[in-house]
């Protein structure tokens, strides 16, 4: 049974090798998070929220860049716990500029390096797995 429903947006760098990612603060155990593991943005669902709205907002709240829908790439379980995500796929608005204060320390990192990091939170490698497809296909990404 699912107990707690979230947002998670995978935003790629202008030429799609790099990926937007935060380093988390604080652990928490509801949802496979602890603090010092990586993580796209991500966050819960509010009450009468879309899931749209939400990683819009957790996006600016996170990381201080703004973005809208690109694509939905499915809903992912987060193994182990009662929660699970939409995830997105999300194109920068105003560019890559950061239009907020962020909340959270974020960083760029190649696809690579976020696959072969051991220290992630799920579901970020299983979402960011399924955007590489989806752009593969769209034969927007080469690796």
């Amino acid at each position: 049974m699912v107990i707690l429903q979230g947002a998670a947006g995978v935003l790629f760098n202008e030429d799609l090798t790099e990926i937007l990612v935060i380093i988390e603060d604080e652990t928490n155990d509801s949802y496979g998070k602890e603090a010092g593991m990586l993580s796209i943005p991500m966050g819960t669902i509010k009450p009468n929220e879309e899931p749209e709205k939400t990683i819009v907002r957790e996006l600016s709240e996170e990381t201080g860049y703004s973005g809208k829908i690109s694509h939905f790439l499915g809903v992912f379980p987060i193994t182990g716990f009662e929660a699970e995500v939409s995830a997105y796929i999300i194109e920068p608005v105003n560019g890559f500029r950061k239009t907020s204060k962020a909340e959270l320390k974020s960083s760029w990192i190649s696809l690579e390096a976020l696959i072969s990091y051991p220290f992630v939170r799920p579901p970020t490698k299983e979402i960011l797995l399924s955007a590489v497809r989806f752009l593969r296909h769209k034969k927007r990404i080469s690796c």
